[in-house]
Order: C-alpha cells, then structure tokens, then sequence
C-alpha cells in the first residue's frame, strides 16, 4: 500500500505511531506535495521512464487513481485508510 510510505515520508512514524510522537528524525519528513512527487514523478525518474511515466500528459501513459477521499483535506493518519475508488492503467478503467 503506497500510503503507508506516504504517511511514514510525511509523519516519520510507523503506522502505529512509533517510534515517537515526533517521529524518527523528524526533520527529513516530506510535505504530502513532496512525497506524492517522489511517489510519481521521482518513481518514473529512477525507472528511467520518465519519458512516459509519472504524470498527466500528451502521449504519456494514463496510469492514476481516483481516491475516496483529498489527501491534503485530512490529517496524516488519515492517509493510513485512504482508498481507491477507481483505478485506471494505461487508459484503461480496471476497478
């Protein structure tokens, strides 16, 4: 589950809350806007697929999910239960 990496990038804890309230140094955690770009366009990058992977574009792969719920609307815990709604791969709907 990608959003467990998410909540960890951002939060610096374990998804039960360790090791500490601040986290495991706290000071390398990533804003969510930072960690989704690691997740899509850094992933497409160390592939060395970013030439059709990792965003919305012309002539790139339409690979994206549609989530029950904004991540930047709730609170990092919140990324811990966060769903997709739809799935769609290469242009195609699959969930």
């Amino acid at each position: 589950n990608p959003f467990f990496g998410l909540y960890a990038a951002v939060t610096r804890q374990r998804a039960d809350a360790s090791p500490s309230a601040a986290g495991w140094y706290p000071e390398q955690a990533l804003t969510l806007a930072e960690a989704l770009s690691a997740y899509t366009l850094g992933a497409a990058y160390a592939a060395n697929a970013e030439d059709r992977l990792g965003k919305l574009a012309e002539n790139y792969h339409a690979d994206l999910i549609v989530l029950d719920t904004d991540p930047f609307e709730i609170a990092p815990s919140g990324l811990l239960t966060i769903t997709a709604d739809s799935v769609m791969i290469n242009g195609e709907w699959v969930l």
